[in-house]
């Protein structure tokens, strides 16, 4: 589901950058871990304030917003049309099937609609997603492909799973990772970070790097074999 940046940092659509700015440093200190924050709510600011802070971004992302919303209220129409159909009779029944056939075809509904349907969760880390491998559902032993998405729908016989990507300061959406690392002092003077599996890389920080402060690293995201995501870590001080 796309998230609500505006409603987690507590602004209007119409939000300056300035208020924005505000709302993001009020919200981030709430959740800071020395006040028993929420990281994963950490990491969702995170994404909110790269994403409404710069122009093309949030033109992107508002886009995306109307479409998903919209969308939505489609389906939901015509959920509730086609279900009243039973009770309504014939006439009712081919409008709503009138209204169902006008519906687009397109990720964002597929989205809408695999929320909807009754799935089992398959619950991986982000190295199975990255990697593959096999896993335990329902007492059978199932291959998992490289380069999943959280949301993605396998099918397994007779049965579907939907993949949910559970770990630590980690979101995913479509193939691009969100990492939220939290630094303190010797990290920040030292200037080296180390990334854990599935990248294993160590990064060395600008001099003078002031937080809260993100990179994007080009196509370290999750790859399917035909197009790789990106990965973005946002620095916050611990």
């Amino acid at each position: 589901m796309l998230p609500d940046y505006y409603q987690l940092l507590g602004v209007d659509m119409n939000a300056d950058l300035s208020a924005i700015k505000q709302a993001y440093r009020r919200q981030i200190a709430q959740h800071h871990p020395d006040k028993q924050g929420s990281d994963e709510q950490a990491l969702l600011l995170n994404m909110a304030y790269e994403t409404l802070k710069n122009p093309a971004k949030r033109a992107s992302y508002d886009a995306k917003f109307a479409q998903f919303h919209r969308q939505r209220r489609l389906y939901q129409a015509g959920q509730r049309l086609y279900h009243s159909a039973w009770q309504l009779g014939h006439f009712a029944k081919t409008c709503a099937k009138k209204l169902w056939q006008h519906l687009p075809s397109s990720p964002i509904l597929d989205e809408i609609h695999a929320q909807n349907a009754e799935l089992g969760v398959c619950v991986i880390d982000l190295c199975t997603a990255y990697q593959g491998g096999v896993v335990l559902m329902n007492g059978q032993k199932i291959a998992l492909p490289k380069g999943l998405s959280d949301g993605d729908v396998i099918d397994v016989g007779v049965e579907k799973f939907k993949i949910h990507i559970r770990q630590k300061d980690i979101k995913v959406h479509g193939k691009d990772v969100h990492y939220l690392l939290w630094l303190d002092e010797k990290m920040l003077s030292c200037g080296l970070v180390d990334l854990p599996k599935p990248w294993s890389l160590q990064l060395k920080l600008p001099a003078n790097t002031s937080l809260p402060a993100s990179i994007t690293l080009s196509g370290r995201g999750i790859d399917d074999g035909q197009e790789a995501g990106d990965l973005m870590i946002y620095f916050n001080a611990k």
